[in-house]
């Protein structure tokens, strides 16, 4: 997954005004050189314009964007300590241990007590949970690029709401069965 991200171009990103399209480049895993439904996705990932407040995926994509060096392909790069201008980011690419230790340096200097619980693949794990109670399995595993939704389920918990719900469910169940004479 991290040479993935490493291997990810600036023009991958296409704005479609409301929304980003992001165009998968070729991986182990989908080459799409197949009709095999596990050699591409279904539809590329986007990501969506949300309220413009600072929190917003499209407008911090949007601002990365415009703070890059102009006519660079690759899509990771090293920030500058200090920018003096409208660049923030040296002309130099991410190394791969840079962007495996992206979400440490996240949670340190965000002061997040912890820190052992986020790493790269946390935010996915916590997206896939949330999305559990709300949407079929195979949708979550066609939108994160999962081939099959049994791939996802080491990612789901039944949260205390549904768990309770189900505890209710099988008492009134239980409270129908009648006793054996």
């Amino acid at each position: 997954c991290r040479q993935e991200h490493l291997n990810c171009k600036v023009q991958d990103f296409k704005d479609q005004g409301n929304y980003y399209e992001y165009t998968e480049r070729s991986t182990k895993m989908r080459t799409g050189e197949t009709d095999d439904p596990k050699a591409r996705r279904k539809y590329n990932n986007k990501i969506f314009r949300g309220n413009g407040d600072e929190r917003d995926p499209y407008v911090a994509l949007k601002k990365y964007l415009g703070h890059i060096p102009e006519g660079i392909d690759e899509f990771y790069w090293q920030s500058i300590d200090i920018p003096k201008e409208n660049i923030w980011y040296k002309k130099l690419t991410m190394t791969r241990d840079g962007l495996a230790n992206i979400m440490k340096r996240m949670v340190e200097k965000a002061e997040i007590k912890n820190e052992g619980n986020f790493t790269n693949t946390s935010g996915q794990k916590t997206a896939i949970q949330s999305l559990r109670g709300h949407f079929d399995p195979l949708a979550i595993s066609e939108l994160t690029g999962y081939a099959n939704p049994s791939s996802i389920q080491s990612y789901s918990h039944n949260s205390v709401q549904i768990q309770k719900e189900m505890f209710d469910l099988f008492q009134l169940q239980s409270t129908r069965i009648r006793p054996l004479p």
